[in-house]
């Protein structure tokens, strides 16, 4: 019983293993297309659909719980106050996929 046990456990570790070792993840270069994001819901400001070529965009993953980010956003607020007509800041909550226009 406890061999049959080791073994589908092994079995089921290779099989991940080689499974993770066949994903191929996009790389990116410079000047490549940006992917789109990919968010649950907007909270606040124009819904970003696509990255347009010649515009700036500012992304900043943010998490409640982490005191460096909550101390970031008063910043990145000026920020996209000061440079409103030529750069979107967008600030993306990590835990719930959801995403504010600064």
């Amino acid at each position: 019983m406890r061999s049959d046990f080791r073994l589908l456990l092994l079995l089921c570790v290779t099989a991940i293993t080689t499974r993770a070792q066949n994903d191929q993840f996009p790389f990116l270069n410079l000047g490549d297309s940006a992917p789109p994001l990919q968010v649950r819901e907007w909270i606040k400001g124009t819904p970003v659909q696509r990255f347009e070529k010649g515009n700036i965009y500012v992304l900043e993953y943010w998490a409640t719980w982490c005191k460096p980010c909550i101390a970031a956003i008063p910043h990145l607020s000026k920020l996209a106050k000061k440079y409103k007509n030529k750069v979107v800041f967008i600030g993306v909550d990590v835990w719930t996929a959801c995403v504010e226009q600064l």
